[in-house]
């Protein structure tokens, strides 16, 4: 990307599904479980063993949100890894489902506090996870208009 010149939705669209999302999806998975919490400035993960739940929800969100943009599978790949880690973490209790604000990779609870914020994003990376198809499928016009009336089932 350039400075300084306006880019238009679809090269931004392209940046954010070729460049930045494969960048940080090579980078922030965390095999062990959820997603790393950061890069130091040689774009190496901070291996810390703390989650956050702010983070594990915001970047599932956000490659869910990318796969549903048109991202590849390896994009859907690291959507369904912070899903796999946010059910993990899932907690029913006297309150409904809760998640607590800090883990370990494992999963294992480093502060049970609920914090309403953080657990929004929960809820925003399941929406788009659960509509994101595993293929996208082509978009097809009626009359002049695009529609999605042609991938109906």
């Amino acid at each position: 990307m350039t400075s300084g010149t306006p880019l238009s939705s679809a090269a931004l669209k392209n940046w954010l599904l070729e460049e930045l999302c494969p960048y940080w999806s090579a980078r922030i998975v965390d095999p062990a479980g959820g997603f790393f919490e950061g890069l130091n400035a040689q774009g190496q993960a901070l291996k810390t063993p703390a989650r956050t739940l702010l983070n594990q929800a915001r970047s599932t969100f956000t490659f869910s949100l990318a796969s549903l943009l048109g991202g590849d599978a390896q994009i859907r790949a690291t959507a369904d890894h912070g899903f796999a880690f946010l059910k993990h973490l899932a907690g029913p209790d006297e309150r409904g489902m809760t998640w607590p604000r800090g883990m370990d990779a494992q999963g294992r609870v480093l502060n049970p506090s609920l914090d309403a914020y953080e657990s929004s994003f929960v809820i925003l990376a399941m929406g788009p996870g659960t509509t994101a198809p595993p293929v996208r499928p082509k978009p097809c016009t009626w009359g002049s208009r695009p529609t999605n009336a042609c991938n109906t089932a």
